[in-house]
């Protein structure tokens, strides 16, 4: 039978029939598990917590009020994200409503955790003093509490991806914590009292950059496994077309980190650069300006690549709604 590599691979037709509970229910996922669900919104939201308390009451002789105009831009975008998640919110309450719509609903519910901590971060940046350290080795200015905010999403998107179409815990929170360790080589970046270790911690938290290619061209052949099993039998199973779907959506969510992630990276050396050049010209803050920007802009294109993969998902199969697919009966295979 067809089996693929196991880094983001595709289970054999004898692991899906195994997958398949006696009754003829698909598997949960993980995140069809609420319990699962709880435990990653909950643990995430609570560090970060304790990460901006740590850093907010640790690094108080470093806190300022931010200038109006990052204050407005903090703000702007703390409103918009807010405004996206009251939506997101109703919309998640009316599927819940459906039967079988809570289990539908995890990847929705985790997206919405991560605008909200986006939204809450915006909000203390924009109304509470904040900690600001300029980094000696480049002489950019180096907001902690955004880091904070990059750590635990980092962390839980690279989750929700991986676990997506998952059933096991372990490769999941190997990649995230991998990419929340990478991240915060970010957060430390003002320690480095010298080129060498400014340098080393740079490389160190651009490993997670390039984890992301790596899940990307792994998640591009599952999806392409399932496509070509579509054209050869004419058509999958309603096991394989759940799998796909899940897989349409992860990959999505990865390509849309994928492109704010690079974005990021490319407007944090160009600032490095240009405060180099201008180390005296500080307030406003043009780069923090600009990282609010692309704060909402990638916390929307999360929601869009996931409804998106989603519709596509239910008007391939004909169906008006992905909860069709939740039972099936028996993990029949078409014939050519």
């Amino acid at each position: 039978m067809r089996r693929t590599a196991d880094d983001g691979g595709v289970p054999t037709a004898n692991a899906e029939a195994k997958a398949l509970l006696p009754t003829g229910e698909l598997p949960a996922f993980l995140l069809d598990d609420g319990r699962v669900v709880a435990a990653l919104v909950g643990g995430v939201s609570g560090t970060f917590v304790l990460l901006a308390l740590s850093l907010h009451f640790g690094l108080g002789a470093y806190a300022v009020q931010l200038h109006f105009s990052e204050v407005a831009a903090a703000f702007g975008a703390a409103c918009m994200l807010g405004g996206a998640s009251v939506a997101r919110l109703i919309a998640i309450c009316s599927r819940v409503s459906v039967p079988g719509g809570l289990k539908s609903s995890g990847t929705a519910i985790c997206v919405l955790s991560v605008a909200l901590i986006s939204a809450l971060t915006n909000l203390l940046l924009a109304f509470l003093p904040t900690p600001v350290i300029d980094d000696v080795v480049v002489g950019k200015p180096h907001y902690p509490m955004r880091w904070a905010q990059w750590i635990v999403l980092s962390f839980m998107l690279m989750f929700v991806i991986e676990a997506v179409d998952a059933v096991s815990i372990i490769r999941p929170l190997s990649v995230a914590a991998t990419q929340g360790m990478c991240t915060t080589a970010g957060l430390l970046l003002p320690l480095a009292r010298g080129p060498l270790t400014w340098a080393l911690l740079l490389i160190f938290g651009g490993l997670g950059y390039v984890l992301v290619f790596q899940r990307m061209h792994a998640r591009k052949r599952k999806v392409a496994h399932y496509a070509q099993l579509r054209r050869t039998l004419g058509g999958l199973t309603p096991y394989e077309a759940y799998v796909k779907r899940q897989a349409d959506m992860g990959l999505e969510l990865l390509r849309g980190c994928a492109w704010t992630w690079s974005i990021i990276l490319v407007e944090y050396l160009v600032s490095v650069v240009v405060y180099a050049q201008n180390a005296n010209d500080r307030s406003p803050d043009w780069s923090f300006i600009v990282e609010c920007a692309l704060d909402v802009i990638s916390k929307l294109m999360c929601g869009a690549a996931r409804r998106g993969a989603a519709r596509r998902g239910a008007a391939r199969r004909g169906v008006a709604s992905p909860l069709s697919l939740i039972h099936i009966s028996e993990p029949t295979r078409r014939t050519p």
